[in-house]
């Protein structure tokens, strides 16, 4: 069987390889976890060196870190 490593992305435009995105968020993730900071500040210059439209890459981290403070506890 062979699988597509290529994820297309319409919004952004072009393909990115699934295992690198998955890759760069867990490092993120990790670093984020270490340090105890977002990880909207690393990920987004990221996405923008893989080729992803500066606009299309910062309403990405937005969306995420709009997300954060709902899944903490009050």
């Amino acid at each position: 069987m062979n699988l597509p490593w290529h994820l297309y992305l319409p919004i952004a435009g072009n393909s990115v390889n699934i295992l690198l995105v998955f890759g760069m968020g867990g490092i993120v993730g990790l670093l984020s976890g270490i340090f105890g900071v977002g990880g909207g500040f690393l990920m987004t210059p990221l996405l923008i060196m893989m080729g992803i439209p500066p606009t299309v890459a910062a309403a990405s981290d937005s969306n995420q870190i709009g997300e954060k403070p709902q899944e903490e506890p009050v």
